[in-house]
């Protein structure tokens, strides 16, 4: 039998398999947050598809933590029901279901739409520290001691709702240069008081998040982190030595599980493949920055593929350095699509469970395809990215072949 279809346990509860859906934006939740029906059905599919395990795409905690239009959130107890709703369906077909809890900090970039109601100019950025942002600019304002004692609590709050709701558990955002990741990074995070210095320091806020979410939750509720193995070629950035110390104070955390992840925005090592610069900078997340920084970010396309190249497992480097020391089950993230190298992965001990998102957008029922032996039919991801050029304005959906002119974000207000 193939040990990609062996269960492993997370807390109390079992994953029938080793393949998981990793967080990826949706652009399927209301204008102000609440669960739609694409939103429950673009989980169903993934579901049934045969996947163990689902993480969702960033959840904010806070209305002022949201990344993108059309992002859910569990920032009020009126977001539980859409949650219950898409927890209902995804344990039909005996699968787990995380919702990611996250916060941009400094990779924010303010756009038309993200908060109903406010200007783009009255949307603020914090961070840790004041460090400019390389990629969009932006200069974010120093968060004080008790606004970040404020998020600790909203990520808290956010934990007990995900449990209301029925979900089997959160994941909290650590990577990626959002806010966890820039307390982290010693280049990001320049404080002198209790959430800076030391790594003890900067892990802080993750440790207080766990804490908090632990003690109000039932002892069989799943708590996993996603962590960064490398920020990029920054001074003072995040390296795999310092994810090795890292992973061995959170082996003493109360964690289920750690993903493995890389890169921010400022380093696009998360993306790989092709880079829809014409597509991202006219529909997505960045279609309203000034033009000398779209000009700047176009002028760069085939030097960011040719760094940034594709291949299978690109995030293997940091799995490996702390794969022999973690306590926790590791989840290996990075471009896998083919049944024969997760297989190798699992075989010689490198990894424990798999989180795809890409190559799953593809084609939803990659996991059946696996367990029946029809790996020939597999529809393979190209990495386009495509789908990710379009997200907070259109359905995150496989646009390689479709086209994108006849999706809409949800025009309905949401399960209440």
């Amino acid at each position: 039998m193939s040990m990609l279809f062996t269960p492993i346990k997370l807390r109390k509860k079992e994953i029938k398999n080793r393949l998981s859906k990793t967080a990826s934006g949706e652009t399927c939740a209301s204008k102000d947050g609440f669960i739609t029906d694409d939103y429950v059905n673009w989980y169903k599919k993934f579901a049934r598809g045969g996947l163990g395990l689902i993480h969702s795409g960033a959840v904010y905690t806070r209305e002022s933590g949201k990344i993108v239009p059309f992002q859910p959130g569990l920032d009020n107890d009126d977001k539980i029901p859409g949650f219950r709703k898409t927890a209902e369906e995804v344990h039909k077909y005996d699968c787990l279901f995380l919702a990611q809890l996250n916060h941009p900090g400094r990779h924010l970039v303010p756009g038309p739409g993200l908060i109903p109601g406010k200007d783009i100019k009255d949307i603020e950025v914090v961070a840790p520290s004041p460090v400019r942002s390389r990629a969009t600019m932006i200069m974010p304002r120093e968060l004080t001691t008790a606004e970040i004692e404020e998020i600790i609590q909203s990520f808290t709050d956010a934990g007990c709702r995900a449990e209301e709701a029925g979900l089997d558990g959160v994941e909290i955002h650590g990577a990626h240069g959002f806010l966890i990741s820039s307390f982290i990074s010693m280049r990001t995070n320049k404080r002198t008081d209790k959430f800076g210095g030391s790594l003890e320091n900067r892990l802080r806020v993750f440790r207080e998040i766990v804490e908090g979410i632990r003690k109000k939750t039932d002892d069989g509720f799943i708590i996993t982190a996603k962590l960064n193995w490398t920020d990029g070629p920054f001074p003072k950035g995040i390296t795999t030595r310092q994810l090795v110390d890292m992973v061995q104070m959170i082996n003493n955390m109360d964690v289920d599980a750690i993903e493995i992840s890389s890169g921010s925005n400022e380093w696009l090592s998360f993306e790989r493949g092709k880079l829809p610069i014409r597509y991202m900078l006219r529909y997505g997340m960045t279609s309203h920055l000034p033009l000398s920084i779209k000009l700047s970010f176009a002028l760069s396309k085939y030097f960011l593929e040719a760094v940034f190249r594709y291949y299978e497992g690109f995030n293997m480097e940091g799995v490996q350095a702390i794969k022999k020391i973690a306590k926790k089950p590791v989840i290996c993230t990075g471009g896998f699509k083919t049944g024969e190298v997760m297989e190798g992965i699992l075989q010689r001990g490198e990894g424990d469970i798999f989180g795809l998102a890409r190559q799953l957008i593809c084609d939803p029922e990659l996991p059946n395809k696996l367990r029946e032996n029809r790996a020939n039919d597999v529809v393979k991801c190209s990495y386009c990215n495509k789908c990710v050029a379009f997200v907070g304005s259109k359905p995150t959906e496989c646009y390689e072949n479709e086209d994108f002119r006849k999706f809409s974000p949800p025009s309905d207000p949401g399960i209440k």
